[in-house]
């Protein structure tokens, strides 16, 4: 389905490389969604700003919808952030629930804040996401070559391809998109509960997909800058 990211053309070929490795733990990749708007203060609905750690979005919001006693379609949120990883987002629940977060606690998923406000959190309310990564392993002898290739990517950009975690495991979960697309079902172990979750974002893992092979043409084609 899609290729191993080595595999993938890069505009910085020929110039190689400077090893390391990504995500040796989940504090080396720290992810904070930038909110396109800050929470009034009144409203029917809870802006709740979490932090993650070796979650996914999906299973933040399962667990808090379990203390609440709600289903996890009652919750939402801008976007969804990576597993392995410390992740800081907003979700968005019913106010009314906001006494039983009091009593919330779990080793992998703190509440940092929580603010009413008049309209529901959806996908897409938000100007961005800010990263703090370390790369372990390097190879510091080619500090010249990352300058390098730092300054070939200032002068032309990044062409940014979607990883690995976007397909699922072994690229299960765009396999499944592609599937849907063809006028496929889910599979029948899929709870009702998650139905609507894993079909949007099996939708969205082949579309990530067909992203990256068209990226990887027009690299290949030297057709970046056309």
């Amino acid at each position: 389905m899609n290729q191993p990211s080595e595999q993938l053309p890069y505009l910085t070929h020929p110039l190689r490389g400077i090893g390391g490795r990504i995500k040796t733990v989940p504090e080396d990749f720290v992810v904070e969604e930038i909110p396109a708007y800050e929470p009034c203060g009144e409203g029917e609905h809870l802006f709740v700003k979490i932090e993650k750690r070796e979650l996914t979005t999906q299973e933040a919001m399962e667990k808090l919808a379990r203390h609440c006693g709600i289903s996890p379609d009652k919750i939402s949120s801008a976007g969804l952030k990576d597993k392995e990883a410390v992740s800081r987002q907003t979700l968005c629940l019913p106010v009314k629930l906001a006494e039983k977060l009091d009593t919330f606690a779990d080793s992998r998923l703190k509440i940092l804040s929580a603010i009413p406000h008049r309209n529901k959190l959806k996908t897409g309310h938000l100007h961005g996401n800010r990263f703090a990564i370390v790369l372990r392993g390097v190879d510091k002898s080619l500090d010249r070559r990352a300058e390098e290739l730092r300054d070939l990517i200032l002068e032309k950009g990044f062409p940014n391809y979607f990883g690995s975690q976007r397909f699922g495991h072994e690229g299960s979960t765009a396999r499944l998109g592609f599937e849907l697309l063809r006028g496929g079902k889910l599979p029948r172990n899929v709870p009702y509960s998650r139905k609507k979750f894993q079909t949007r974002f099996s939708l969205s893992a082949a579309q990530s997909e067909l992203f990256n092979r068209c990226l990887a043409r027009r690299i290949k084609d030297e057709l970046m800058f056309r």
